[in-house]
């Protein structure tokens, strides 16, 4: 039985990789199933949600190959949801299988291409091999998609900072960063945004 794209099972994408969110309650997955849907189906998307929450719980964890094994078999069966591939790329870039990473994401891509926190990822992954350029133009992608994308402006703000040494632009991201995230991560960026304001303003 095939579904409207409205009907599709529903995949939550979570941030556990270099973005402070370690602490954050587990996201879940949502199934969504057309109303003549039979026991059959519905059982097997159960299955499937399970299997899915399961894997985003071994991401918060950090047991990174369980969740790679979760999302590998998922993906296999539900090949069109972008999110099984943006997690599964989490997982396979905190076990340094960097190239397999890369294909996820784009696989995520080439399935959802208004995926803001892939964008973000990808430029964490091209920031980690010294491709800079494409990093910062990953980071503006997901800026684009959501411009309110809080770890997206931070992670910006860090390579301008300190691997493209355009200050400026860090203050700017650090600052939106700090307007956007929760209060108990804007801690740090203030002592970020007070450094940088001292280096591109010095007292004479």
């Amino acid at each position: 039985m095939k579904y409207s794209t409205s009907n599709y099972l529903a995949i939550t994408f979570i941030l556990v990789l270099l973005s402070g969110c370690a602490g954050k309650p587990v996201p879940k997955a949502v199934i969504t199933l057309s109303d003549d849907a039979n026991k059959e189906e519905q059982l097997r998307l159960d299955t499937a949600g399970k299997a899915f929450s399961q894997a985003l719980k071994e991401l918060n964890e950090k047991e990174y190959e369980k969740a790679r094994n979760i999302l590998t078999s998922l993906a296999r069966q539900y090949p069109e949801y972008a999110g099984i591939y943006a997690n599964l790329g989490i997982a396979q870039m905190n076990l340094g299988e960097d190239e397999e990473a890369q294909n996820s994401f784009q696989a995520a891509l080439e399935r959802k291409a208004d995926f803001p926190q892939v964008y973000n990822q990808m430029g964490l992954l091209h920031r980690q091999h010294g491709r800079f350029k494409e990093a910062e133009t990953a980071y503006k992608k997901a800026i684009e998609l959501d411009p309110n994308y809080a770890d997206a402006h931070r992670n910006l703000g860090i390579l301008y900072d300190l691997y493209l040494m355009d200050l400026t632009n860090a203050l700017v991201h650090y600052i939106k960063y700090k307007e956007l995230a929760a209060p108990a991560e804007k801690d740090p960026i203030h002592k970020w945004i007070i450094d940088l304001t001292n280096r591109t303003n010095p007292v004479r």
